[in-house]
């Protein structure tokens, strides 16, 4: 296989079958975004341009390494997604290659950023990030199903859920933006910036309106959901008390916080959130057009944070003021 020709190309949405096949060659049922067990829903969003899909094909036709840029509407920022390589085709560098053949469709989306997310209970995609120097904005626990299979590495699968690393990819300069910093976390959202070379102006919060916009996005299969704060307003700590009644979020492993933070104090929002149990995650910078400060709420009693591999002294220290912020 060391001497096999080895093509780069966008996948088609009648290809989806090809792109399957390596998700389960390298995952089994185990993997965690439900969108590429579902045929149909893949390629339309292939189709409709929703996704954009690129892989290394062999001779044979099969593909062997995939990567995926989505959620680029409307934003500078986008989300990678399943960058994996065939465990027959390690050590060929062809998460280089594909990488290399996406810098175009960066570049025509003009984004000036890439959210990955690495997986913590082995250290090699972190490897990876930390080359192309990406920026450390969060630590999301409990993150990666419990015995999701990584890439048939059978000493790697963790009978809990464990966390994920969250980083921004610089692919060009970010606009420069007004921001409100909360009181509480204001230091680790600054530390969270500087890691990206976000350039931020602090400037005074505008009034609180009197009614939040809140959405929930909910993904059973990775048995998360987020809580995306569209516009906090006077009446935050009462939703979240309505929400926050609902015994469905026991069936989640996390749930994650979405405060914006370029136009109103969220101070008050956070204290509410943390009287819940929410603690620190992260920082988003420039997703969807502005900042956003993640809190988390995650079991942590049954997780072993004696296997988490993070090779970094700023992931390391960034998950013990997480578990510090639990305490």
């Amino acid at each position: 296989m060391a001497q096999e020709q080895i093509t780069t190309r966008l996948v088609m949405p009648d290809e989806v079958d090809r792109l399957q096949a390596l998700m389960r060659r390298c995952y089994g049922e185990t993997y965690f975004d439900s969108l590429y067990y579902d045929a149909g829903k893949l390629a339309a969003a292939i189709d409709d341009q929703k996704q954009y899909s690129m892989v290394a094909v062999n001779e044979a036709g099969e593909f062997v390494s995939h990567i995926a840029v989505r959620n680029f509407h409307n934003s500078l920022t986008a989300d990678t997604s399943m960058a994996i390589v065939d465990p027959r085709y390690r050590s060929r560098g062809l998460f280089v290659d594909i990488g290399a053949q996406m810098l175009p469709i960066y570049q025509r989306l003009n984004l000036c950023g890439l959210y990955l997310q690495s997986v913590t209970v082995h250290p090699y995609t972190q490897q990876s990030s930390a080359k192309g120097n990406a920026g450390i904005v969060g630590l999301y626990l409990n993150y990666i199903p419990a015995s999701t299979r990584f890439l048939e590495m059978d000493g790697f699968t963790s009978d809990v859920p464990t966390p994920s690393l969250i980083l921004l990819q610089g692919l060009a300069p970010m606009p420069e933006r007004d921001i409100v910093l909360p009181g509480r976390y204001r230091e680790h959202i600054l530390t969270a910036l500087q890691q990206c070379d976000a350039s931020r102006k602090q400037v005074g919060a505008q009034p609180l309106p009197t009614v939040t916009e809140l959405r929930v996005e909910k993904k059973p299969r990775q048995r998360i959901a987020y809580l995306w704060v569209d516009r906090p307003g006077q009446d935050f700590a009462a939703q979240l008390d309505t929400l926050w009644a609902n015994d469905e979020w026991m069936d989640y492993d996390a749930v994650y916080l979405q405060l914006p933070l370029n136009r109103y104090d969220v101070g008050d929002a956070t204290e509410s959130a943390r009287a819940k149990g929410f603690v620190y995650a992260g920082v988003l910078p420039e997703f969807g057009g502005q900042d956003w400060l993640t809190l988390q709420h995650a079991s942590v009693s049954e997780s072993d944070f004696d296997h988490v591999h993070l090779i970094s002294e700023h992931s390391q220290q960034l998950l013990r003021f997480i578990l510090d912020d639990y305490a």
